[in-house]
Formats: C-alpha cells, sequence, structure tokens
C-alpha cells in the first residue's frame, strides 16, 4: 500500500517521477541528436541549419506529447504544460516582467563590461534595430513554445513537490545538457570554438534561472516562451551589436561571459526571493 507521502497528485511515486523526467530528457536529446547527424556526416551544408534548429525546437514538445499518452497518470494535457492564464492581469504582469529582465540584463552586462575596460563599441543600427528584434521575438516564440511546454511545463510538474531552487536548478541544467548536440554540431562545422561553445552552454543554463523562476511566480508557461523568443532575438542582437568576440583576448573573452553569467544569476535570485 502506499502511502499519502509516497503518492503524488496524479498518482506517481516520487521514483517514478524521477524515471519520467529523466526519460524526457534522454529521449528528447537522442532525437535531436538524430536530426543533426547529417551535419557530422557531411550530407548537408552549414546553411542547413538555419531550418533544422526550428524543427528540432519541437522536439521536445512532441516527445512530451508521445509520453503522455504513453504514460495515462498524467492531469490534462494543456495543465501538463502549464497552458491555461491564472489571470490576465497575471499573465501581461508575468509578460512584462520577462521583458524588463531580459532587457535589464542586455543593458548590464554591456554597462559593466564597457565599465571595466572591455572593448565595447555599440553599432549605431542597435537603436534602430531595437524595435524589429521585438517584432521577430513574436515569430520566433513559435518554436520557443516547442521547448518550454516540455522544459518548463511537462518537467515542472512532474517535480512539482520538490522546493522551487532544486526545481528550476534541475530543469535548466536539463535543458542546458539537451543543447550539447547542437554545440558539438557547431564545434564540427567550426561555426564556435570551444570556449565559445562552453560558455554558450553555461549562458543557457543561466538564462534559465531566470526562465524557471518566471514560470515560477506566473504558474504559466507563456511568460518563458515569450522570454525564451527574446533571448534568441533582443540578447543576440544586444550582443552583436557591442562587442565582437573574436576581437577579444581569451581573458576579457570569460570577463565578458562571467559578467552575463552573474547577472541572470542575480536576476534569478531577486525573482526567487519575491516569489518566496
Amino acid at each position: 500500500m502506499t502511502t499519502l507521502v509516497e503518492t503524488h497528485r496524479w498518482g506517481l511515486s516520487p521514483a517514478r517521477r524521477w524515471r519520467q523526467t529523466l526519460g524526457l530528457f534522454a529521449l528528447a536529446t537522442v532525437v535531436a541528436a538524430a536530426l543533426l547527424v547529417p551535419f557530422a556526416l557531411g550530407w548537408w551544408l552549414p546553411d542547413a541549419l538555419n531550418a533544422v534548429v526550428p524543427v528540432g525546437q519541437f522536439v521536445p514538445l512532441v516527445v512530451s506529447l508521445l509520453l503522455w499518452r504513453r504514460w495515462r497518470a498524467t492531469p490534462r494535457l494543456r495543465d501538463l504544460w502549464a497552458l491555461p492564464v491564472p489571470s490576465v492581469r497575471r499573465l501581461l504582469g508575468g509578460l512584462a516582467l520577462v521583458t524588463v529582465a531580459v532587457s535589464s540584463i542586455a543593458a548590464a552586462q554591456t554597462l559593466i563590461a564597457w565599465a571595466i575596460g572591455l572593448p565595447i563599441e555599440v553599432e549605431s543600427t542597435l537603436w534602430t534595430t531595437l524595435p524589429t528584434a521585438f517584432v521577430l521575438a513574436l515569430a520566433m516564440a513559435i518554436p520557443c513554445f516547442g521547448e518550454e511546454v516540455a522544459w518548463r511545463g511537462h518537467l515542472v510538474h512532474l517535480l512539482d513537490r520538490w522546493p522551487g531552487w532544486p526545481r528550476v536548478l534541475v530543469v535548466s541544467t536539463l535543458w542546458a545538457l539537451w543543447h550539447l548536440p547542437l554545440m558539438a554540431t557547431y564545434l564540427h562545422l567550426h561555426l564556435l570554438d570551444t570556449p565559445q561553445a562552453i560558455a554558450s552552454t553555461v549562458n543557457v543554463f543561466a538564462a534559465g534561472l531566470v526562465l524557471g523562476w518566471v514560470r515560477e511566480r506566473t504558474d504559466s508557461v507563456w511568460p518563458a516562451v515569450w522570454g525564451h523568443a527574446l533571448l534568441n532575438t533582443l540578447l543576440v542582437l544586444v550582443n552583436s551589436s557591442t562587442v565582437s568576440e573574436d576581437a577579444l583576448s581569451p581573458d576579457q573573452f570569460w570577463a565578458l561571459h562571467a559578467i552575463g553569467w552573474a547577472c541572470w544569476f542575480v536576476a534569478a535570485g531577486v525573482l526567487a526571493r519575491r516569489r518566496q
């Protein structure tokens, strides 16, 4: 006989929930890696990544859907994916919060890097293209939805009996590890060097902490979807328009990224404190 402590809201024991968490991660990683095999074999040109990556972003959604159908003792899909909106006010507040967070982190990283003497030079086109980044984010939100419903939807539900910080840390870690096949492909195609691949993976983890706490605060996946889209548009635009990583020395490179990580960690800490 199972006890109340051993049984979760949807009839799954802690051990089974953990197995399902690792199963979702493992299957999503294997399928995403399989999509990238043609690049490793030289069958596809690097330019094809522009089409394959958005497709790959839907892999977690598909895997989550298949596992939801396979594991019957789960909630309704919309609840599993945290699609219901608690209230319009809370949703709009969450969207505004994550927009301010990502924008502030991008600005803070640039200003701190400039203050400590890193070679920061703001391109004049940045100010005219900033509105475009928000428009592009609306389109980018579609493939980002494919990731977020699994990582900060399905997995958060599976770990819902865990305290906030451990849950956010585990989901962010799995999300970052899921990106490793893509980073390996970038390395293989010489689109990134080893330090850039390492830094990019840590960037994913650090950003995941903020997205995770926004999800925790709003009880909805939608602000995380929007925040993820801003990472891939606004943050990329600001970084590419203010500094050229190829012109940085190794020490400057790691200093720049360390500033960014510190900004993400501070933002996550503020969000977590306000949540508590």
